[in-house]
């Protein structure tokens, strides 16, 4: 199941023909997500560590 929701969530913006969202999602949610920081603060862990940091 994890693996099939890792393929559905990096296909989607392909599917959609937007390859920068792959790079700037999460900080297109920091700006634009109220609350986004705040819980970002709050969860340790990303699906991968140290990859989705917001700058």
């Amino acid at each position: 199941m994890y693996a099939g929701g890792l393929l559905l969530f990096l296909s989607k913006p392909i599917a959609l023909g937007s390859y920068w969202g792959l790079l700037d999602e999460e900080n297109s949610l920091a700006s634009k997500l109220p609350g986004n920081p705040e819980y970002c603060a709050r969860v340790r862990w990303r699906l991968i560590p140290e990859v989705f940091l917001i700058a």
